[in-house]
């Protein structure tokens, strides 16, 4: 079925008839993903298209009752997770593709999202598990304490946008984060743009020192520009932290290499944490024993504790990092009934 994905929440359609699939929201969205199954023709013998194949967009409309804007295929081409434009006027996406700001420029208030095309005829049944691991990790909302998180769920096609998820940062930095709100965060005076080894990255010594993607050298004004718009996303990533952390809904995980991360620690980071909101924290250490391997231990108050080998090669990391995300919500809905 095809979805949005708003804010990291899942989001479903009020209307869909035919080739029409309209979508309700409460005001613009801060991000939005158009998300739906996703199939490569060419493994099936449906065609010889070797692309994976998502939803085919005839035309995107955005109106909040006064204003309507409106956008055709060719609008898309260049735009993640779209392809180029064809004939006769449609754009495939790859089956979780952006819906840019500018859709929704100048618009207030609650908006009607109308999205005309069409999907495949056939979807295989393993693009449902797919899309349900995708979601899974979308749903989980890193607190560092370095990027592994962050790399498994793109391993699993998840892009969640998140303050710490391409962060480094110290158990200490973090519990002063939290309890203070992540206070200035993407403020000039407490930020620096900094070249280590072959990136910039973003430095808050109170805070975290944050990855920028920016890989090449450039000169002082190209720095400030970096340090400008780095400054405006580092203060846009906190209030959305904070806007999830009050809400409650994604699963909070924190992994730590050290083996002596233990009781006390996991007590504290969730003490600092519920200042915040009703989060549910997955701590995930380095297992003491073989019999901790991938287990998930509910430790009471919505703290949950789980143990992985520090071994494992990157994908099999991936994967018990995930079936341990998987086990931890299991067990959060047992105790939301029991």
């Amino acid at each position: 079925m095809l979805h949005l994905l708003v804010n990291d929440i899942l989001t479903y359609p009020d209307l869909s008839e035919g080739n029409v699939i309209e979508f309700h929201l409460s005001e613009p969205p801060m991000t939005a993903w158009l998300r739906s199954r996703a199939h490569r023709p060419a493994r099936s013998q449906m065609s010889s298209d070797g692309r994976v194949l998502g939803f085919s967009v005839w035309s995107i409309s955005a109106s909040d009752g006064t204003s309507t804007r409106h956008f055709e295929p060719p609008d898309f081409a260049g735009v993640d997770g779209f392809y180029e434009p064809e004939k006769p006027r449609h754009i495939w996406t790859n089956g979780n593709a952006a819906l840019p700001g500018w859709i929704f420029a100048g618009l207030s208030g609650a908006i009607t999202l109308r999205i005309e095309g069409d999907g495949l005829g056939h979807y295989p049944a393993e693009c449902d598990s797919a899309m349900a691991l995708s979601d899974l990790m979308r749903g989980v909302l890193s607190l560092g304490e370095n990027c592994d998180v962050g790399f498994a769920q793109s391993h699993f096609d998840a892009e969640p946008l998140d303050l710490l998820r391409w962060a480094n940062s110290t158990i200490d930095q973090l519990c002063f984060g939290l309890r203070s709100g992540f206070a200035g965060l993407g403020e000039p005076a407490h930020t620096r743009i900094v070249w280590v080894g072959s990136e910039y990255r973003l430095v808050d010594l109170r805070y975290a020192s944050f990855h920028t993607m920016a890989f090449e050298r450039a000169d002082a004004a190209g720095e400030e520009r970096l340090l400008e718009d780095g400054c405006r996303r580092l203060a846009f990533l906190r209030r959305k932290l904070l806007h999830d952390l009050a809400e409650g809904r994604r699963l909070v995980v924190y992994r730590t290499n050290n083996p002596a991360f233990g009781r006390a620690e996991r007590r504290e980071l969730w003490s600092a944490l519920c200042g915040l909101g009703a989060a549910r924290l997955l701590v995930l250490t380095p297992a003491s024993r073989p019999s901790m391997l991938g287990e998930v231990v509910a430790m009471g108050d919505g703290l949950y504790s789980g143990g992985f080998d520090p071994q494992d090669s990157r994908e099999a990391g991936f994967e018990a990092l995930m079936r341990m995300c998987r086990r931890a919500r299991e067990l959060i809905r047992g105790d939301a009934t029991g």
